[in-house]
């Protein structure tokens, strides 16, 4: 075969097929839903956490109001209680002195 004088050698050309516009775009959108995704997932955790340091001090509050509350209950029926018992040792000294030495229990 005699080449031709003048003319170029034929040459093969092949192109690495590189991303179509397609694959381009479905990557952006997968990067842009990952980014949304964790975006969202930061925000809930801050929310829930700030929700949950709220409920805690509310809970602090009624918990201090309960135990304040039951306190002074407390204190009021032991107050009725050391009133009643003082009521109690009166009557009886009352009780006792007027009973007649004879009638006097002679115990111990």
């Amino acid at each position: 075969m005699a080449a031709c004088v003048g003319t170029l050698p034929r040459m093969v050309i092949t192109s690495v097929p590189g991303p179509d516009w397609a694959t381009t775009m479905t990557a952006f959108g997968t990067v842009g839903a990952v980014i949304a995704a964790v975006g969202i997932a930061i925000w809930s955790a801050r929310s829930t956490n700030a929700r949950i340091a709220t409920e805690r001090v509310e809970a602090d509050r009624r918990l201090r109001e309960q135990f304040s509350h039951s306190d002074e209950q407390l204190s009021r029926r032991q107050e009725h209680s050391d009133d009643q018992l003082r009521q109690q040792q009166e009557n009886n000294e009352r009780q006792l002195s007027r009973t007649p030495p004879s009638r006097r229990c002679r115990c111990g």
